[in-house]
């Protein structure tokens, strides 16, 4: 009977604890759904700057060129010394 009784309480205390790390899994996966949207919605935004370049020929906001465009020239320009 004690025997029997101590099976239950593992089993329970089993569920518990497999209950637990589901919980925790689906708490991870929810961050990085969000985590994905965010960086889906940062390059949509990139790509409507640069349909704006495209259609309207306006220089990007300063705040893109020194982010993205900056590293870009000085990585071409340092390959261009070294040749």
């Amino acid at each position: 009977m004690q025997f029997m009784q101590a099976q239950q309480t593992q089993i329970l205390q089993n569920k518990y604890e497999m209950q637990g790390n589901y919980n925790t899994w689906e708490g991870s996966e929810e961050r990085r759904q969000q985590q994905l949207d965010n960086v889906i919605q940062e390059l949509g935004g990139l790509w409507l700057q640069f349909d704006n370049f495209q259609n309207y020929q306006q220089p990007p906001p300063r705040f893109f060129f020194h982010r993205f465009c900056a590293p870009i020239l000085l990585l071409s320009r340092n390959s261009e010394d070294t040749v």
